[in-house]
């Protein structure tokens, strides 16, 4: 709740008569008008005789962040004055609801000068105080100037007067508020003063209700990695949700849109044809399943496009598609949850506020297109409520928004209820004030015209972040004074499983609840009283590969109709083959093309354990090229080539796989036309993408069981009976192939020589040596089976099915076909097992390698001759010896046969229990498809530093964006969010040649005061 002023030891002269600061207030609420925080771009500040210059002072103020501090100098002379305006433009405001006056804090200058506030009246809400009946009104206090501390001004209106009556009506009409002025008026002299203004407020005789009010139930935005991040969750986990939400009393789920889509990105929440749309999950489908078990209300939310927030609010192409695109939702919506009994209504997601559809032809435009959807829901189930929740930036005047409610329902009668946003969270509405005053208006139009009355409460805060309690309760006091109809925005602001502030919003509701005897329901264990029935009409298929690739093949496809396009995904290894080895490069080849002739296409490529692309997936190729390790945290493309034609091109590039990679892995490749392809968060920007597998190149076997089911269903019923059905399916195979043979064999060779050595002379002297000479060789034989798998895989599929139900009318649907003809009761069972054996020869070849190698005799014989005059000659005689190496192979062949045992067990067993009179026959419509999950983009410029805004804070006339881009850039976007991060503007602007982006000042002119 905003601080309220407090008067501490100051005695107020009003009017008169002293205010004692111990007395009863005669106001009772309140609500802030300007803090003085910030210079406003509506104030205009000047003088006459006299100069002046203003500032925030941010070290002397009474509330909030600082005061408005004026430096003035007088000259001498009557008259002389000072003006600070306001002026809201055609913004009127409406000050009307239980008034009582306005406070403002002062702090004088100490002189005799006089303070003047004058209030600005404008009938025709057109900007111009200037027309007839258009008054001026005023109050004058002589003074508060004159001190030097802080001082609060209490000011009853009925203290103004007329200042110019202008052909009035001589009544201050509190409900056409234009401006308000403070004017300091000099006493004459010349002199200089200081004064500092802050807390100005609207007083009021309203009084905040306490009560016993407690939701209804809870809107629920669709996010994977946002809010409630509850776009992937299974049906149990919705189940469990839903039973925390009946612990605190909560029967009614909102959500807010089936398909979602902005100008890059797109999600639809069930299976649509809707063209154009390239994601698609099927969490509707689990929500209304866990709705029915645990008996929940369901109102499902139709198509939104943001550009709802941004598009010509004239343009009648614009509604008229958009009511096409509708039309074919409710149509597959109704088709595929109109007979379940958790579907309560309809919700139209497009929010009408109070300032683009004030006046014709936006006006008559948007209440035929809320005609148009709301006649179509209704030709679906005239007893299936149809939803909306506006809300109110305080832009028209209360009586005003009235009367525009009264001429929308006049006009569109298939609205049930209109839920307002609070505004409280957003910070639409400053004060519980501004809430009461909006909900009696719009709900005296809703009344007026039999529609339900509920309140959309913002569980938020400004900020960002889960609410407070204290404040919580204060918006469903406020709420409650006016309806029994209330829901959040939204349950992730207290969804106890993201922690933190949200389960502390949780635990203290739920004793808030406990408190005003909520008695939680008691918990449902009960089945859809429709269940699909499985029955399977083939064989598995059984494929046995070693050291390949598996054939599994990816069962979704693009359903892109634009833009580049992406085909024939091949891997290849360093040698050749489609495997890969972990932590080597491996090859990816592709293909790809644009649309249009001279556009650009980028590129990534993704590794991922499933066949589901993920930003946070392994993206080995990005905007750099090659990533080793893989980026992990969102990722953008790499540019290819600026393409002449349209013709597919050929692409190959290298990247590595990471060394902890086993089993199949799936590889992407995701192109984009004309910008780069962008995967930062879900869902991704891209035009296109494709996918193969890959094996390690370590062998494995694949075992792929391949289905087909179809059903339809047409039931008649004009009885009651009880049907139990019990079917359970298990299939075992084993195979087991071992072949392994191994042969070495090792010779070795000794062999010994002698060799003898004579010499010879007339002494005849002879010398014998032996020398002994060993040569070894060994031959090593090895049998080599090619192929030794040894593997034994086990493969169990088991399926179950119950069904029970009461139907006690006639239906017709496309499930299943039930005819009652039959009276029994019978249990069946059988079970059958086949086995078969596989025989296969394999050739094994030996090669033994000898090598011998002689060593021969080698003989020196010396002879010398002695004569008589003992003269020695000595003639040497030289024999070598000579090495021989002979080298022999020889091959051996041996045939062998292996026969392994491939073994394949079925057992199946099918106990049915019947006691009615029926016939069920099940054909299965279901199609098992692989889906994608997108995650939310977000673009980002690349430029250096902060964008520089400016002026900041905005208060009207040209905003300029100064940005230091690196590179060239002609085009870009800007995207406004709350303070709680929802998108409301997104705007293609132009960048100019000095880098500054211009010409957002329309589209933001609209906005209530607050951060964004």
């Amino acid at each position: 709740m905003r601080k309220r002023f407090k008067i501490t030891g100051i005695i107020i002269f009003i009017f008169g008569f002293y205010l004692n600061m111990f007395s009863q207030n005669p106001w009772n609420s309140d609500k802030q008008i300007d803090s003085f925080d910030s210079i406003s771009g509506y104030w205009y500040i000047a003088g006459v005789g006299a100069t002046q210059t203003y500032s925030i002072d941010y070290g002397d103020y009474k509330e909030g962040t600082g005061s408005l501090k004026l430096d003035i100098n007088f000259q001498s002379g009557v008259d002389n004055y000072v003006q600070v305006v306001n002026n809201y433009g055609t913004a009127t405001r409406d000050w009307s609801y239980m008034p009582y006056g306005l406070s403002i804090t002062v702090k004088g200058g100490g002189t005799s000068d006089k303070l003047r506030i004058l209030l600005f009246e404008d009938h025709g809400m057109d900007g111009n105080y200037l027309d007839p009946g258009d008054e001026i009104w005023y109050y004058d206090d002589t003074s508060v100037l004159s001190g030097t501390s802080w001082q609060t001004l209490i000011i009853p209106f009925s203290s103004f007067s007329l200042f110019s009556p202008n052909n009035g009506n001589l009544t201050l009409d509190l409900n056409r508020i234009r401006a308000w002025e403070l004017r300091v008026i000099s006493d004459g002299t010349s002199h200089s003063e200081t004064i500092r203004f802050d807390d100005l407020r609207l007083l009021s005789t309203y009084t905040l209700p306490v009560n016993d009010s407690i939701l209804t139930g809870s809107f629920f935005q669709l996010w994977n990695t946002a809010g409630c991040q509850c776009g992937q969750w299974t049906q149990e986990r919705w189940q469990q949700e839903f039973e925390t939400m009946k612990s605190v009393c909560q029967d009614t789920v909102i959500i807010q849109y089936s398909i979602w889509e902005n100008a890059s990105s797109d999600v639809a929440w069930y299976p649509t044809n809707l063209p154009g749309i390239f994601y698609k999950e099927t969490a509707l489908d689990k929500i209304m399943a866990a709705a029915e078990v645990e008996g929940m209300k369901v109102f499902i939310g139709l198509y939104f496009n943001e550009d709802w927030n941004t598009f010509t609010k004239t343009d009648s192409t614009y509604y008229l598609n958009l009511y096409n695109k509708q039309q074919t939702v409710i149509d597959e919506l109704w088709t595929r949850y109109g007979s379940n009994p958790a579907f309560y209504g309809w919700y139209i997601p497009q929010e009408i506020d109070d300032l683009n559809w004030q006046k014709d032809p936006a006006k008559s435009l948007v209440i035929n297109y809320f005609k148009d959807v709301s006649d179509y829901c209704k030709t679906k189930s005239s007893t299936k409520p149809v939803m909306i929740a506006s809300f109110f930036g305080l832009y028209q005047p209360a009586d005003v928004e009235e009367s525009w409610w009264n001429d929308f329902f006049t006009t569109v009668t298939n609205i049930d209820i209109n839920a307002p946003q609070d505004g409280i969270g957003v910070g639409h509405s400053t004060s519980f004030l501004d809430v009461a005053q909006y909900y009696t208006a719009i709900k005296n139009a809703c009344d007026a015209n039999g529609v339900t009355f509920g309140a959309d409460v913002e569980s938020f805060k400004p900020s960002g972040g889960p609410t407070d309690i204290d404040t919580f309760k204060q918006q469903l006091w406020t709420a409650g004074s006016f309806t029994n109809f209330i829901v959040q925005f939204e349950w992730a602001n207290m969804e106890p499983s993201l922690g933190g502030s949200n389960l502390q919003l949780f635990n203290d509701y739920s004793s808030y609840t406990s408190s005003k005897g909520c008695t939680p329901s008691a918990t449902t264990t009960g089945t859809p009283s429709i269940t699909y029935t499985l029955t399977n009409t083939q064989t598995p298929t059984v494929t046995d590969t070693y050291a390949g690739t598996p054939t599994f093949t990816p069962t979704f496809t693009s359903t892109q109709t634009g833009g580049a396009e992406v085909q024939n995904i091949t891997v290849v290894n360093s040698s050749g083959n489609s495997c890969y080895i972990a932590g080597q490069n491996i090859t990816v080849n592709f293909e790809a093309r644009v649309s249009t002739a001279n556009k650009w296409i980028s590129f990534g490529i993704i590794f991922s354990d499933d066949n589901i692309l993920e930003y946070n997936d392994d993206a080995v190729w990005t905007a750099g090229g090659a990533q080793d390790p893989p980026d992990l945290d969102g990722h953008v493309s790499d540019w290819i080539e600026l393409l002449s034609d349209t013709n597919w091109h050929s692409y190959s590039y290298v990247v590595k796989v990471p060394s902890s990679y086993t089993g199949v892995k799936y590889v992407f490749v995701a192109v984009e036309e004309g910008a780069q392809y962008s995967f930062m968060s879900n869902p991704p920007r891209m035009d296109d993408y494709d996918s193969t597998t890959m094996a390690s190149c370590s062998g494995g076997e694949t075992d792929t069981p391949t289905y087909t089911a179809t059903a339809t269903l047409t039931s008649t019923f004009t009885l009651t009976y009880t049907l139990t059905s019990t079917f359970t399916e298990t299939k075992t195979f084993t195979l087991t192939n071992t072949a392994t043979q191994i042969q070495t064999l090792t010779l070795t060779e000794t062999f010994t020589y002698t060799a003898t050595l004579t010499e010879t002379n007339t002494d005849t002297p002879t010398d014998t040596e032996t020398a002994t000479d060993t040569a070894t060789s060994t031959w090593t034989a090895t049998n080599t089976l090619t192929d030794t798998p040894t593997d034994t895989p086990t493969y169990t599929d088991t399926a179950t099915f119950t069904e029970t139900g009461t139907p006690t009318e006639t239906s017709t649907g496309t499930y299943y076909t039930e005819t009652p003809t039959d009276t029994g009761t019978y249990t069946e069972t059988w079970t059958y097992t086949n086995t078969f054996t596989e025989t296969f020869t394999i050739t094994l070849t030996y090669t033994l390698t000898p090598t011998h190698t002689f060593t021969l005799t080698e003989t020196d014989t010396d002879t010398a001759t002695y004569p008589a005059t003992n003269t020695e000659t000595y003639t040497p005689t030289n024999t070598f010896t000579a090495t021989e190496t002979e080298t022999d192979t020889y091959t051996l062949t041996s045939t062998g046969t292996e026969t392994p045992i491939l073994t394949y067990t079925e057992t199946l067993t099918n106990t049915i229990t019947n006691t009615s009179t029926y016939t069920d026959t099940a054909t299965p419509s279901n199609t098992y498809v692989i889906t994608e999950t997108p995650t939310e983009v977000v673009e980002e410029l690349i430029f250096e530093g902060e964008p520089l805004i400016y002026p900041n804070p905005y208060g009207g006339g040209e905003i300029k964006i100064r940005l230091n881009i690196k590179g060239e850039a002609q085009e870009g976007e800007v995207k406004i969010y709350t303070s709680v991060g929802r998108l409301i503007r997104d705007i293609k602007v132009l960048i100019g040649d000095g880098k500054e982006i211009r010409g957002i000042e329309e589209y933001i002119r609209g906005l209530a005061r607050g951060t964004y």
